[in-house]
């Protein structure tokens, strides 16, 4: 996937960074793992985290996102 393309964050992977395509503010999240969540009306099955954050949030599958950039390999 290119840089700056609008995608929903259910085609994202665990690591890769973006932002919401509604931000104003363009803060950059990372997608973290994470379970489903059921609510009464709703359900969340899409966990992220900002940079200086340290709680997670969670996110419908179909939220409009702009991709940044794919999660780092793990070097050995």
């Amino acid at each position: 996937m290119e840089r700056n393309t609008k995608t929903q964050v259910k085609n994202l992977v665990i690591g890769d960074r973006f932002y919401k395509a509604s931000d104003g503010k363009r803060t950059v999240l990372q997608i973290v793992p994470g379970e489903v969540k059921v609510t009464k009306y709703t359900t969340y099955d899409v966990w992220c985290k900002a940079d200086a954050d340290l709680h997670k949030q969670a996110m419908k599958s179909n939220t409009q996102v702009v991709f940044l950039r794919h999660a780092q390999p793990a070097t050995a």
